[in-house]
């Protein structure tokens, strides 16, 4: 089997960091579809996956019990279960409920697609994105290899916490996650424009601005306001008095920007109101809140951000996180299993606990890594032994002369008392071909800060700096609007909006 490195990938999970990743091929048979879990092709023996009504469908036995559940069938009833360590699932012929049993707890989900008996085989087809997503699992699909493909994010990842539990202390604390927390913070940047022109006319263009926010969290529900001020000047000197008399009312509105968030972690409700509303739009007023689902949002992208937010009340697990940022990996294909495995190996190498240096002095306990050229070269070199990938090959040879000519400094320093977090920090810098990024952050459970400087050569050139301040309060989030509030529902008004349909119908009294 042969493997290599392929062109590299920028992977950001403390600081930015250089990833590769490899190509391994598996064959696939060209006259059917393949279906591969966990980097290896299913075989399956007398009933071959199918595709019905656009959908991969496969025998369903096969399936379970290669993602690791016991299966049994009721001839009677005609329904499927299929039981693993922590859920259960049932489902009959011919229905699209799906029942998934997990911590006692049972949901019922709809496939599109119903269970069915393949008449030529005499086999019963289950979906197989939509039995291996409710096995828990991710799946993707590579239209040039006809090829399903199931991951078992949580498996690859099952020993992350142990591998990164140094890192993990960056999310460990000692707060009362049920209480209620009020959060402020003030930012400021600025940045300077390159404006094109001839040489002898290049300009550039200043902005600052600055902007605070405040707010009450409490588990999912959240009640803030934030505020932005932008100096628009240098951009009114750049305009001919008619542009400024075309856009005055909009930039003006650039100097004094706030909005009130509103949102119920449970259900994904989320409001906001701003006096900028009435402004880009004359039919809007000032008692006008828009309404979104933040779930259907990122559900319409693909995205199922629930896991996320229910981290949000308890303490966050590398193992958990990670498969939250290489779920969108882009277009799955068959190398994808093992392109996210290498990176993970990379990432131990990089990152993990062998990576620090670690000392006691007192009751605190002290992690230090010190990031390099010398020390990605070495990991990357690290990972390809470890996964039989050749240390000759044409493609890592162009990574490490790509790492050779880049200018990288990192140092991260994590503290720890009695298990929990103290305080941390992070200086890192790096430079390639007249781009630079200069990045220092600072804090504990509490405070953080962080600046940055971040230059894009011939375009632009800005620094950033931002803090942050938690305190427990006996407040909770204030989540109903005022007395007399009109609820516009965001994606009723853009529909609107794009044919040009009066407003006032999408306007919906407050209950």
């Amino acid at each position: 089997m042969r493997r290599k490195f392929s062109k590299l990938s920028i992977f950001a999970l403390v600081i930015i960091l250089v990833l590769s990743s490899v190509v391994v091929c598996f064959g696939a048979d060209p006259d059917g579809i393949t279906v591969q879990y966990n980097g290896e092709n299913v075989v399956f023996e007398d009933a071959k996956p199918k595709i019905i009504d656009n959908r991969t469908m496969v025998p369903f036995r096969q399936i379970l019990e290669t993602m690791g559940a016991e299966v049994s069938y009721d001839k009677a009833t005609k329904t499927v279960s299929a039981v693993t360590d922590d859920l259960e699932i049932k489902f009959a012929v011919g229905s699209k409920d799906i029942h998934v049993t997990k911590d006692g707890v049972t949901t019922i989900k709809q496939t599109d697609v119903a269970p069915l008996i393949d008449k030529t085989t005499n086999r019963t087809y289950v979906a197989a994105r939509f039995i291996a997503e409710s096995m828990g699992n991710f799946v993707g699909w590579d239209h040039e290899n006809k090829t399903a493909i199931i991951i078992d994010l949580q498996q690859l990842f099952a020993k992350a916490d142990e591998d990164f539990s140094i890192l993990s202390k960056l999310m460990s604390t000692n707060l009362d996650l049920d209480k209620a927390y009020e959060t402020t913070g003030d930012f400021k940047a600025d940045v300077t424009f390159n404006v094109p022109g001839e040489p002898s006319e290049t300009k550039n263009m200043n902005l600052s601005m600055n902007g605070s926010m405040s707010g009450i969290q409490q588990k999912t529900d959240v009640d803030m306001v934030m505020n932005l001020s932008i100096d628009i000047d240098p951009l009114l000197a750049n305009m001919t008095p008619e542009e400024k008399a075309l856009f005055d009312q909009i930039l003006e509105m650039y100097k004094d920007i706030s909005m009130k968030i509103k949102m119920d972690g449970e259900s994904g409700d989320m409001y906001m109101n701003s006096p900028m509303f009435a402004i880009t739009d004359p039919t809007l007023t000032a008692d006008n809140w828009f309404k979104m689902n933040m779930y259907e949002l990122y559900d319409a992208m693909g995205i199922d951000i629930r896991p996320m937010m229910e981290m949000s009340q308890s303490e966050i697990k590398i193992s958990e996180l990670l498969p939250l940022f290489f779920v969108d990996t882009g277009a799955w294909n068959i190398d994808t299993y093992n392109n996210i495995k290498i990176s993970y190996a990379f990432l131990k190498n990089l990152l993990g606990d062998e990576a620090f240096n670690t000392t006691m002095s007192g009751t605190i306990k002290t992690h230090k890594l010190t990031l390099s050229q010398t020390q990605i070269l070495a990991a990357i070199v690290k990972t390809a032994l470890s996964e039989g990938i050749p240390t000759d090959s044409a493609d890592l040879k162009d990574i490490s002369a790509f790492i050779e000519d880049m200018e990288l400094s990192g140092n991260i320093v994590i503290r720890e008392k009695g298990g929990v977090l103290y305080d941390y920090s992070f200086k890192g810098s790096g430079s390639y071909d007249g781009h630079s990024l200069n990045l220092e952050l600072t804090g504990n459970n509490l405070n953080s800060l962080i600046t940055m400087n971040l230059i894009v050569k011939d375009m632009m050139e800005m620094s950033i700096e931002a803090d942050s301040k938690i305190t427990q309060t006996t407040k909770a989030p204030d989540l109903t609007l005022p007395e007399g509030t009109k609820v516009i529902d965001y994606n009723e008004y853009l529909s609107q909006m794009m044919t040009l349909t009066p407003m006032p119908d999408a306007a919906i009294p407050l209950e």
